[in-house]
């Protein structure tokens, strides 16, 4: 057929659809057609002097001198795309320019299954991220926030985080959607992403800005993926096997190389706008093991440069078994807290009183809410939250969306952003805080 036999004879790449066996382009590619009525057409001319002819304005600006691929030339030949490039395009129009930089991205992605550092022609790149186009090399300024808002919700896909994705996330999400839009933060946007413990990557979710249209599944028994033991029958090489896969488990989990892991790591390549105020939130079903402390230092200063140079906020919703509190507080009332205060059912926002409070909670350690802790995100209790009765529900879901939103509007920043590759096919608006300071609340 037209992408050949796969038999790496090149005698007889065209074959005809009667078996025959022909030297002719033309003839070759007439033979594909769909319908007889369809007229013939030749084939352009492939000539050795083509090698060497002038190249087409669009071609000269991905293929030509001044390119990136150009010096790769001297390891991966660059002549079959450079001809393709010369029947395809003509004249500089932006077509034209398309043609030549789809060309272009085949010939990068050769390079690159063969280790050559190959990036795609400036031309053929720009950052999208922004309030407009910038091409790469351009500096410029962005303050938040804006009329934009990106909003990660990941979920870990373990069969007892399905009620509370239901009751209490989802609800969740709306409402921090709707308070936004009370606060003319209008365009915004929504990603869905399923964490799971068989791949070390996400699973991106279709969705509307309320998640009322995906069709997601709980089907994993841990957030943990487990080597499968082996059994042969001998209780010595069993036990021996047995203990080193639960090593080799261990130490996965310990030194953060988890699927989970993997997955959340991933979730930074998202498209996310530059302009746009974001926040993710996580959904963790179970505890979560602590790593070792290089590796935890290691995520936390990771974690913590990215966010703020990103300018991202970040809840998670998991269990919080043995949760007290003092100053003859009821722990049941607690929705939430962070590193410095304790959100109460009820509360409009966070005072003197929440932090004073905060030195009184005590809690479990664990490897997740930790982390979030420390890198300065919220922490939402589901225990509580499936405590509470229907109305009481609809108040923690209220209270928790306020106190989400007031963390992602209480900074006005001023983002210093250059458009720049992050990997040799994309460009993205790489920025860092220029100024920011806390916004005066409105006085009644």
């Amino acid at each position: 057929g037209l992408l050949g036999d796969g038999n790496n004879e090149p005698y007889d790449d065209f074959r005809l659809p009667n078996g025959k066996i022909c030297e002719s382009v033309s003839e070759f590619g007439n033979a594909y057609r769909l319908a007889r009525s369809c007229p013939s057409v030749q084939a352009p001319e492939h000539s050795h002097h083509q090698l060497h002819a002038a190249l087409p304005p669009a071609c000269d600006k991905v293929f030509g001198g001044t390119s990136p691929l150009r010096p790769l030339n001297l390891f991966l030949d660059i002549s079959p795309f450079r001809q393709a490039c010369i029947h395809a395009c003509s004249g500089d129009s932006p077509e034209a320019l398309h043609q030549a930089c789809d060309l272009a991205r085949g010939y990068t992605a050769l390079a690159v299954t063969g280790l050559l550092p190959a990036v795609l022609p400036e031309v053929c790149v720009q950052c999208r991220d922004a309030d407009k186009p910038k091409s790469i090399g351009d500096t410029y300024e962005l303050k938040l926030p804006n009329k934009q808002a990106d909003i990660v919700v990941t979920f870990e896909t373990t069969k007892v985080n399905e009620k509370n994705y239901k009751e209490l996330l989802v609800p969740l999400v709306s409402q921090v959607v709707d308070s936004l839009k009370s606060k003319r933060i209008t365009d915004i946007k929504v990603y869905l992403v399923g964490i799971t413990s068989k791949y070390p990557y996400p699973i991106i979710y279709d969705t509307d800005m309320k998640l009322k249209n995906p069709k997601v599944q709980f089907d994993d028994e841990s957030r943990y993926q487990r080597t499968p033991k082996v059994t042969t029958g001998n209780d010595f090489i069993d036990s021996r096997a047995r203990f080193l896969a639960n090593l080799y488990d261990m130490l996965r989990i310990k030194f953060g190389l988890s699927n989970v892991m993997g997955g959340y790591d991933s979730v930074f390549d998202l498209p996310l706008r530059a302009g746009a105020v974001k926040h993710a939130f996580t959904l963790i079903g179970e505890p979560c093991d602590e790593l070792f402390f290089f590796s935890d230092l290691v995520y936390e200063v990771a974690y913590d440069t990215l966010l703020e140079n990103m300018g991202f906020t970040l809840s998670t919703i998991a269990i919080t078994p043995e949760l007290k509190i003092g100053k003859g507080k009821d722990s049941a009332q607690i929705v939430g807290y962070s590193e410095h205060s304790v959100i109460m059912l009820g509360d409009k926002k966070n005072g003197k009183g929440s932090e004073d409070l905060r030195s009184t909670l005590k809690k479990e350690a664990d490897g997740c809410t930790d982390l979030v802790e420390k890198i300065g995100g919220l922490v939402f209790s589901s225990t509580n939250f499936q405590k509470l009765d229907d109305a009481r529900k609809k108040q923690f879901i209220q209270t928790a969306g306020s106190a989400v939103t007031h963390d992602m509007l209480r900074e006005s920043r001023v983002q210093e952003c250059t458009c720049g590759y992050v990997d040799p096919f994309r460009a993205r608006s790489l920025c860092f805080p220029k100024d920011k300071k806390e916004v005066a609340r409105r006085r009644k």
